[in-house]
């Protein structure tokens, strides 16, 4: 049986050398990101590559604001064509001493890089319009037309996350960008507060305020993709959201109270949205 390029027989003969093990933890945008990364070390010839799947052996868990836990999420890949049955046949080979791939700099950087090749991105292709539209209940021309998107990272974000973009940041961005786009959507895993709310009403008068945990993470970041901006909080879900769309991407170049990491890439350059 093959699974992309890769030889998911574990029956055939693996060599025992040269093996990356590359570890898959947390949600979908770390979940595509170590995906990027073990697609770019197979298609250039790198050797034998395992996947590390264990962190799915828990029961999948959504933590709640103030209840100082992390989220212990699902597996997300299925709906781009990576089943959990096949991609865990990548885990079953036994190599000596395998470069481990974990939750590092290394593999962000390698899988940033990897997204940003046009046939590892085609990998993770778009959903219709006309889909998505009917799963947010909002008209399918909202996301044929040039619109805004928003996603700011809170839910369990907050439990965990020693930085969080404040909403002064996103209302900031939204003032300088109000002009630019007559149809705005905002992405929250967490409730925005009334004020808030009313302040990016007064800014942005056709706005789509989508602020829950409850809705389908994939959904959510298939609608931002098709965005003609996107404006993006310190997430890896923000992260691949504006790597694989075809707008204009702006991603915070404060991401954990640092100068922004060099591999974080950003379409407009220098652009910082903090205006």
């Amino acid at each position: 049986m093959r699974f992309g390029k890769w030889r998911t027989d574990s029956s055939s003969p693996i060599p025992q050398s040269c093996c990356h093990r590359v570890q898959f933890a947390g949600g979908l945008g770390a979940q595509v990101l170590s995906m990027a990364a073990l697609l770019s070390i197979e298609s250039e010839g790198g050797g034998l590559v395992c996947a590390d799947l264990t962190y799915f052996e828990s029961a999948p868990r959504i933590a709640r604001p103030g209840d100082n836990t992390s989220s212990t999420w699902p597996w997300a890949l299925g709906a781009y064509g990576f089943p959990f049955e096949q991609v865990s046949r990548l885990g079953q080979h036994n190599c000596n001493n395998p470069r481990v791939l974990g939750d590092t700099p290394e593999k962000l950087a390698l899988g940033i890089t990897a997204l940003q090749n046009p046939a590892i991105a085609q990998r993770f292709p778009r959903s219709d319009e006309e889909a998505i539209a009917a799963e947010l209940g909002i008209e399918p021309t909202t996301l044929r037309d040039k619109f805004m998107a928003f996603h700011m990272r809170r839910g369990d974000y907050l439990n965990v996350s020693t930085r969080v973009l404040p909403d002064t940041l996103f209302l900031r961005a939204a003032t300088c960008l109000a002009e630019i786009s007559s149809t705005t959507i905002i992405f929250s895993d967490s409730k925005l507060s009334a004020g808030t709310r009313g302040k990016f009403e007064a800014l942005l008068p056709e706005l789509n305020v989508f602020d829950s945990d409850r809705l389908d993470p994939f959904l959510i970041h298939q609608a931002i993709r098709h965005a003609s901006i996107f404006v993006g909080s310190n997430s890896q879900f923000s992260l691949v959201s504006g790597l694989l769309g075809n707008g204009v991407y702006l991603n915070p170049r404060n991401w954990f109270g640092r100068e922004a990491l060099d591999e974080i890439p950003n379409k407009l350059g220098d652009f910082n949205f903090v205006c």
